[in-house]
């Protein structure tokens, strides 16, 4: 199934890459004004070329922004164009790193569709399924994701746009800031699908004096291993017969922010490769398994997998049950109470069950384990690991006592000597 979905994602790469090499009766793609580069004054022209997938072009000059040659202007073409930005550099004869994209790079893009944070759901027949579409770049040799464009598909019914990112990073990848498609970042729909769900950041570097849109700033970083990104949240029904249905990802096209940008004078990407694809498997039964809820506050009832996930979970997995609040704290003990008879705590706290946390003194140090209390266990004045509380004056050792008995000894003979010596009046 990767392997199907990287040839369809591939496309697009090598449709752009056969376009940059050759005029095929239309110039180099992205060169409208045939200066020799691709800059921002071709960007104004794109700008008022881009219609979205499928809309034909809007005039016969437009074939100049259709990198993959499919007969429209979209978001595809977005990427395309600010992979192979190059500024007005190139009109001065200066070769760019961005002529020659990269194809399935150093750099691959992982993608899961999961709901409640797993990817194989039970659902009874019409119950809600919320879902996310997460993706995260397979290592950091990059500055991180600059575009991320695919299409959703669902087995169990035509799929409804649901609304984009309202914060994060994935602000920047939405119209003005970004490039999306005219109809949103979340999709166009489609013959039941979501097409190019997601956008383009504005590493062209486009101001609103040369056109509408992008005019966001570059976020970097976005993706990196270890921080996943959510792409698009949203919900399906499942359909009323019994079955095995999935919301299954396709044509991922992808790009990154070079390894060391700084976004002089633009930011140069590359297209990335595609990694694991992982879809959402919803399996709707009649009966569906049931197991333990949590609630926000801790309360706990016994329901459904996707009835838990749309009031927060989490889920404790089928079969599960409630333990109980034994001590009517309101938290039950599968919920996360470790004193399950103690009503005055839900953690252990520093003194453990049946012991109060409470810290008379405020020096952070429950009364159940102060050195010492009424004072502050935490003041060292001499750094020795051990509270002044605890430390009493020093007692002169046995040497110190000897000198101090010698030095007596020597100012008496010395008061003697002087009485001696001194004249007779």
């Amino acid at each position: 199934m990767s392997v199907t979905r990287f040839i369809v994602g591939l496309t697009l790469i090598l449709a752009i890459t056969a376009r940059a090499s050759t005029a095929n009766g239309v110039g180099t793609p992205g060169d409208c004004d045939a200066d020799g580069d691709i800059d921002l004054v071709d960007h104004a022209i794109f700008s008022n070329c881009f219609a979205g997938p499928s809309e034909p072009l809007l005039h016969g000059s437009c074939a100049c922004m259709d990198f993959d040659a499919d007969g429209d202007v979209d978001a595809h073409d977005a990427v395309g164009f600010a992979v192979m930005f190059t500024g007005t550099s190139a009109a001065a004869g200066e070769t760019s790193d961005s002529l020659h994209p990269k194809i399935a790079g150093l750099t691959a893009l992982n993608v899961l569709v999961r709901s409640g944070g797993i990817s194989s759901i039970p659902a009874a027949p019409g119950a809600e399924v919320p879902y996310e579409v997460v993706v995260e770049l397979s290592n950091a040799a990059n500055e991180g994701l600059a575009s991320i464009l695919l299409d959703l598909s669902y087995s169990g019914g035509a799929l409804s746009q649901p609304a984009p990112p309202s914060s994060g990073p994935m602000l920047n990848f939405q119209t003005p800031a970004g490039i999306a498609n005219p109809l949103g970042y979340a999709g166009t729909p489609i013959a039941g699908m979501l097409v190019q769900v997601g956008g383009v950041q504005n590493v062209i570097k486009n101001t609103p004096e040369n056109a509408a849109f992008p005019i966001g700033t570059v976020i970097t970083g976005v993706a990196y291993p270890g921080s996943p990104q959510v792409l698009l949240s949203g919900a399906v029904t499942a359909p009323m017969a019994d079955g095995t249905y999935s919301l299954a990802v396709s044509n991922v096209v992808a790009s990154v922010i070079r390894d060391g940008e700084i976004g002089q004078p633009f930011w140069a990407t590359e297209f990335a490769g595609l990694g694991a694809v992982t879809d959402l498997t919803i399996e709707v039964g009649s009966n569906p398994p049931t197991g333990a809820c949590c609630s926000l506050v801790g309360s706990c009832t016994v329901v459904e997998a996707t009835v838990c996930l749309l009031v927060g979970g989490p889920y404790s997995g089928d079969g599960s049950s409630c333990e109980g609040d034994a001590d009517s704290d309101g938290r039950d003990g599968q919920c996360g109470d470790e004193c399950p008879t103690d009503s005055g705590k839900i953690a252990l706290g520093q003194c453990g069950c049946g012991v109060s946390d409470v810290d008379t003194d405020g020096d952070t140090s429950a009364d159940c384990l102060d050195l010492c209390p009424g004072k502050d266990d935490r003041t060292d004045a001499d750094g020795n690991g051990t509270p002044d509380c605890l430390e009493t004056a020093a007692v002169p050792s046995a040497s110190i006592w000897g000198l101090i008995v010698l030095a007596l000894a020597l100012l008496t003979l010395a008061k003697q000597r002087f009485a001696y010596n001194a004249p007779i009046t």
